[in-house]
């Protein structure tokens, strides 16, 4: 029985039969712990009692989340398009955090499947969802919903999740608590690749560039630059919302792709302080349908985008800007030949060469 089953008969309010199906996921099955969230919430419609702890399980009684109420909120924001068949999964694994004290902030960014109706099937099992439908599909890719999201969030901390991705169970609570004890403005987690195929499971692509990074201390990017090489995706990482107020930090808009790139170099400029958490708190799901992936000129031009959006904020700063940083950048345009490379198109490659010249000249 596979969970997907279970979810479409919860969905047409099957709730006997979504109840069975769901005590059928095999206790091996990744999403095992995810199905007995459900578990919960289908005997919830059913009037039934909640409380894990009255199982006869004791597996699952172990499973049930920590009553973590007292600290600080967490907003967690989740910007959806067109992505289905993966929100039962993701939405779950954030539901079923063991730091308990969080929002769901799920932005919608005009989809055209049936995301719609799952979103809202969790929106009235938990009040910790908050959802935010858009009338129409905003430019670029995840950059624009993502600061709506944040823009309506309350915690004092931020936390961002792909809609097709797996949070660990305990990603939450591990980097709040590292954020609290060193007391800094963004902690950085570790991730693992997974196959939407084969569900094979992959280290991190930027793992071995963790070397020298400190992992038991706090750390300013200017006395290690060489976090810059790390994947800048945002889904790992915790914020501090006072810290990204205070530097009006957000994703770039614009009608271009990749916006985690220059959201990574916002950050680690302004940043005091930050935390290398050496544990996996995400699984990527990588090759499914329609992800923002390729070689394709239109989508790699972006990268240029990105480098000219740093290159203004180091500008328009309020605050001198660190010569290291400086030269990390002009590193990076150096580094965008490999963009150039993945063109076929002559004419395309020598505007590329062009820009990036450009960017690197300044």
């Amino acid at each position: 029985m596979s969970i997907e089953t279970a979810n479409a008969l919860f969905r047409e309010n099957k709730l006997e039969d979504a109840l069975k199906a769901y005590k059928k996921i095999n206790k091996k099955n990744p999403l095992y712990e995810q199905a007995q969230f459900n578990i919960q919430l289908v005997n919830k419609r059913l009037n039934r009692s909640t409380d894990l702890l009255n199982f006869k399980n004791s597996e699952v009684a172990e499973s049930r989340p920590i009553k973590t109420l007292n600290g600080p909120l967490v907003s967690v924001v989740m910007p959806v398009f067109n992505v289905a068949p993966y929100l039962d999964a993701s939405i779950m694994s954030v539901l079923n955090q063991t730091y308990e004290n969080i929002e769901l902030i799920i932005v919608d960014d005009a989809s055209t499947d049936n995301g719609m109706n799952i979103i809202k099937m969790y929106e009235k099992q938990d009040s910790r969802i908050k959802v935010i439908s858009l009338e129409f599909n905003t430019l670029g890719g995840a950059g624009i919903p993502s600061n709506i999201g944040v823009d309506h969030a309350k915690g004092e901390y931020i936390a961002y999740a792909d809609s097709d991705d797996i949070l660990d169970k305990h990603a939450v609570e591990k980097m709040l608590t590292a954020a609290r004890t060193y007391d800094v403005d963004v902690v950085i987690g570790d991730f693992c690749n997974f196959s939407d195929e084969t569900r094979a499971v992959d280290v991190a692509y930027d793992k071995n560039r963790w070397g020298g990074l400190p992992l038991d201390e706090a750390f300013s990017p200017i006395k290690y630059p060489d976090i810059f090489k790390l994947s800048p995706v945002p889904w790992r990482k915790l914020y501090s919302r006072k810290f990204l107020d205070l530097h009006n930090i957000r994703f770039p808009e614009g009608d271009y792709f990749y916006e985690d790139n220059p959201l990574h170099w916002f950050v680690l400029s302004k940043a005091n302080s930050i935390f290398m958490l050496d544990y996996v708190v995400a699984f990527h799901r990588m090759g499914r349908e329609g992800q923002t992936m390729g070689a394709d000129s239109f989508k790699l031009a972006a990268h240029f985008c990105h480098s000219n959006s740093v290159l203004r904020f180091f500008e328009t700063s309020t605050e001198p800007v660190n010569a290291i940083f400086w030269k990390e950048l002009l590193k990076k345009s150096v580094n965008y030949q490999w963009v150039i490379r993945q063109v076929d198109d002559e004419a395309i490659q020598n505007t590329f060469k062009k820009v990036n010249a450009q960017l690197g000249a300044v």
